[in-house]
């Protein structure tokens, strides 16, 4: 080989070297970088007003929960509605402000059945087999998001299983929909991939315009 065809050789390969295919990039990358790409990737070019539900493993639900706080908690207004059936508002404002996303764009309802008092940014509720108190606490929050682009996200569908049955969950998720949905927000539903929630998942699938797998 001559030393014009060695060169060329050389460029070829460190310019394969430098494209990274997307498996090693993904190698290289933190969890909270991985997810928060996860995210961009598949809901890029959905426009705001959809309902989707997101399923992921358990392992990767606490990062899935703050990835989608970071993409639409943006801005210092108020914008978005939080429902959190698993994880306390305590530990999730915990969560926030480590991961410094802005308290002010988001209000909470604690739905996990922690005894706490309410605050100006967490709505406790001690029942949670109350879906109707649990959906009069939403209209409320909701009726407060004034500009474009809100948000209301409801985690996990999981928890609502272990204090209601299946047709009591899908007709509180079917309300949901039917209901926010025309008012223009953006609604998410984020579950745990098991066995006990398959026929549940199916279901509300069905509700939703988007069925995103992580």
């Amino acid at each position: 080989m001559s030393k014009e065809e060695n060169n060329k050789a050389e460029k070829n390969y460190l310019r394969e070297e430098s494209i990274w295919s997307e498996e090693k990039l993904m190698e290289v990358l933190s969890p909270k970088t991985k997810i928060d790409l996860e995210v961009e990737k598949k809901i890029l070019g959905l426009e705001g007003g959809f309902t989707v539900l997101f399923v992921s493993k358990s392992e990767k639900l606490p990062q899935l929960r703050l990835s989608l706080l970071r993409k639409f908690a943006k801005k210092n207004v108020f914008k978005g509605v939080f429902v959190s059936a698993g994880l306390s508002g305590k530990k999730l404002m915990k969560q926030l402000l480590e991961n410094k996303i802005r308290l002010d764009a988001v209000s909470i309802i604690d739905a996990s059945g922690t005894e706490e008092a309410s605050t100006d940014k967490v709505t406790f509720l001690d029942d949670q087999s109350d879906l109707t108190t649990l959906y009069g606490e939403i209209e409320k929050e909701t009726d407060k998001i004034k500009n474009q682009n809100g948000f209301l996200i409801i985690d996990s569908l999981n928890t609502f299983l272990v204090y209601n049955d299946n047709k009591t969950v899908e007709k509180f998720i079917h309300s949901i929909v039917s209901k926010f949905g025309s008012k223009g927000l953006t609604i998410m539903f984020l579950a745990v991939n098991s066995r006990d929630s398959q026929n549940l998942l199916k279901t509300i699938g069905n509700f939703c315009d988007y069925f995103v797998k992580f």
